[in-house]
This record gives C-alpha cells, structure tokens and sequence, in this order.
C-alpha cells in the first residue's frame, strides 16, 4: 500500500519517515457501526524506517511502499498461520478427548488455544528474524514535489498527554 510521509532525518541509505498512521477501517463502507478500528489512531504520526535509493533529504515529502508482494506476503502469514494452529489444535484437541478425563467440547476447546498459541510462538520467532530482511523494508519510490498536495491528511504529532 503506498504511503506518503516527510523525511525527519538520514542515516546511510536510510531514512526516518514521518506518516499517517493507518487505521483498519479506512475505506469500510461500515465503519460507523463498528468499533474495530478503536484501537488505531489515523491522522497521528508514525515514525518509518525507509531505504532512501532516491537520495531524498530531510524535509522531503516521499512516497513509500514494500517491494513486490512482500505485503501480501507478511498479511497471509499473519492471517493464515494462527487461524491453521487453531484448526490444527482443535482437531488434535478432539481427537485426545479420550485419553483425557475431559469432555470433548474442553479437549477440543483446549486444543486449540494450544493450537493458537504454537501458531503465535511461531510467528514471534518469524518476526525476530524477518526484521533484518531486506525485502520488508519499505523503499520510496517517488519524492512528492513541492507545489503538489499528497493525497493524505496532514501529520498531526502524538501527544504525550492524556485528554481529560
């Protein structure tokens, strides 16, 4: 998904990238009558670590998306690995029941919280080592010319402070 944001500073062929935080429910037609999106806050800044092959300078406004497919990638591992741990466990869970002295309905149930938490292990330890991974770090493809407006709404800096 291409991002705009303003580069805040350089280091090397990296940069530090001011954006819009992404909400969930952007562009769900339904997005009134659901509270999903409560957690995410759109329209506060989030800090990016960019590669910069553009050698865009600080102040820039720049375009910025993960090469290839690398997001459809990282969405179905994220999606797909916890929701087979879980069918996985359940089916290993049910299939236990008799060795167990619990009902199939908790074997079943038990198995695949068991199942979910193999799966999110899993991931975590994914995670640790796709961090140093070349081909999940957003690259900017285009700086933004100046006179020209980016399609996003303007960075609003995080506050520190509670709302009373």
């Amino acid at each position: 998904m291409l991002r705009t944001g303003q580069i805040l500073e350089l280091s090397g062929d990296l940069a530090q990238v001011a954006t819009n935080r992404q909400g969930i429910c952007a562009d769900c037609a339904d997005k009134t009558s659901c509270s999903a999106g409560a957690t995410a806050t759109p329209g506060v800044a989030e800090v990016v670590t960019v590669r910069n092959p553009l050698h865009a300078r600080p102040g820039d406004t720049v375009e910025f998306d993960l090469p290839g497919h690398s997001e459809l990638r990282v969405s179905l591992l994220v999606w797909v690995v916890p929701l087979v741990g879980i069918i996985l466990g359940a089916i290993c869970g049910a299939q236990l029941h008799t060795a167990l002295p619990l009902d199939r309905d908790l074997s079943t149930l038990l198995g695949a919280a068991l199942g979910a938490a193999v799966a999110f292990a899993l991931l975590i330890r994914v995670d640790k080592r796709a961090r140093s991974d070349e081909r999940l770090v957003p690259v900017i493809v285009r700086i933004v010319p100046s006179g020209s407006c980016p399609s996003s709404p303007p960075i609003r800096p995080a506050s520190s402070s509670a709302a009373p």
